[in-house]
């Protein structure tokens, strides 16, 4: 018997007309479903390409290339043969090692028994001909297309149609799931067994390199009463003035590193005078407040360098404020130039947006905060990836979300490139002299130390390069 990579789900009756967007959706949930994991949209990217997805469980690394149409359509539609040509003229220039399977998911389709002669495993050499003579005299430029017949089967063979609508597709993964809850209990048990199996490490000596750095600070800090509630208030009426930073409370109490005499440029508002106090003290009373404090400090050396600050967050990223360059680069702790943001471009023309315009900027960021480990402050750097559309403006979540997709590969994401990574962003903020503002004259009261490194009579086990991490999960 002969298997014919057709599938129609549940019935051939025509499709409920919906939105594209909306189809591929459920296209995405149905794939999802059945164990496909996505890398590639082309409403984010611009791609040709409708939507890529890979499935380890089937082939490692093999890319299953994903076209979806929310409408009723014949083998001999133009769009679609226009399209198929160009997936086969992509398909062909690749290695056969690489070459990836094209799925088709159609709302409807008209003459079933034509579409099972092209995209089968007995699929018809006359038929093939006939279909391939008709798109060279419609819509071919190469009229050596057709003699490649025995190459376009090949391909139309490795090409999987799957016919159903919104509604055929959202009740196939409902059926999907009431089989797979099924199998919950023998799954949970597997996971249970390795994450047992992997809380043993393995009995042999190595270092961790913890991603903090200890932070030598002023031993001492001054408070003050302040006559102003309001910080807003108090930097726009000092706003022509370099204020150093400083944390006021809500009972009026102002925290700085910065001497509060007569010279500050908060002293119009200090309320009979102000108090040094050892910072150790406050480490003990209010860990959260003297960590606080530390971080302030943190932001303005970062921000004098040109780095901005994601609104809300702890996230650092460079902005690319000349989007003319392809991207930026900045010298790294060994002399070299490492890129910062890169550019990315739309790969096709589509309704909204035409080829080589810009698509969104991928910038390597870090995450900074401040904490206190045995007693002593430290500065804890975690490298992100962040994406903005214009090179330096926020971007919403859900955005960010889809583009991110693409750049979680675990291949890559490995303890020598995140260690990497973390060089690079501890000479960028530290140990750089590279200022885009004037320094301020306090900056050289903070030292920072290298990353603390614990020897250990034990080594971890390393997790597969095809996992995927905990922290991919995030946004």
């Amino acid at each position: 018997m002969t298997t014919m990579p057709i599938h129609f789900i549940y019935s051939r009756r025509e499709a409920l007309t919906g939105k594209a967007e909306a189809y591929k959706k459920a296209v995405r949930n149905y794939l999802e479903a059945e164990g496909y994991s996505q890398t590639t949209d082309s409403f984010i990217e611009g791609s040709f390409q409708d939507m890529i997805f890979y499935n380890p469980t089937i082939s490692k690394g093999k890319k299953f290339v994903v076209e979806s149409k929310a409408e009723e359509l014949s083998i001999k539609s133009k769009n679609l043969a226009i399209e198929l040509m160009k997936y086969y003229s992509i398909w062909r220039e690749l290695a056969d090692d690489n070459k990836f399977d094209l799925f088709l998911f159609i709302q409807s389709v008209k003459n079933p028994s034509e579409w099972e002669s092209l995209f089968s495993e007995g699929s018809n050499y006359d038929e093939v001909n006939n279909w391939l003579t008709w798109y060279d005299q419609k819509y071919g430029s190469d009229k050596l297309m057709s003699n490649e017949i025995e190459n376009i089967m090949r391909f139309f063979k490795t090409t999987t149609v799957k016919v159903g609508n919104t509604i055929d597709l959202e009740l196939a993964v409902l059926k999907k799931q009431d089989y797979s809850s099924l199998a919950i209990n023998r799954i949970a048990t597997k996971l249970l067994g390795l994450v047992y199996k992997r809380r043993n490490p393995i009995p042999q000596k190595s270092n961790i390199i913890l991603n903090i750095l200890p932070v030598e600070i002023p031993p001492c800090y001054y408070e003050a009463k302040s006559s102003e509630l309001n910080k807003n208030v108090i930097y726009n009426e000092l706003r022509d003035k370099i204020v150093p930073p400083f944390i006021l409370r809500r009972d009026g109490t102002i925290f700085s590193f910065s001497i509060l005499n007569d010279n500050h440029p908060l002293s119009k508002y200090i309320v009979d005078g102000y108090r040094k106090v050892e910072f150790p003290k406050l480490q003990i009373a209010n860990p959260s407040l003297s960590a606080n404090l530390i971080y302030d400090h943190i932001r303005r050396i970062v921000w004098k360098k040109g780095i901005y600050r994601v609104p809300n967050t702890n996230i650092f990223y460079y902005p690319m404020l000349d989007t003319n360059d392809n991207k930026l680069e900045k010298i790294n702790f060994n002399g070299n130039k490492r890129w910062v943001v890169k550019k990315f471009m739309h790969q096709e023309d589509t309704n909204y947006v035409k080829k080589g315009d810009i698509n969104f900027f991928f910038h390597r960021a870090i995450e900074l905060s401040s904490q206190n480990y045995w007693g002593k402050p430290y500065i804890e750097l975690n490298p992100k990836r962040y994406y903005t559309l214009d090179g330096k403006t926020e971007t919403e979540g859900e955005i960010r979300a889809r583009i991110d997709s693409k750049f979680r590969n675990q291949l890559y994401d490995r303890s020598e490139t995140r260690l990497d990574l973390l060089k690079f962003w501890k000479y960028r903020l530290f140990d750089s002299k590279e200022y885009t503002q004037t320094k301020e004259e306090w900056f050289d009261d903070f030292k920072f130390g290298d990353f603390i490194v614990n020897k250990v009579p034990w080594s971890p086990i390393v997790i597969g390069k095809d996992q995927t991490r905990l922290w991919d999960f995030g946004r």
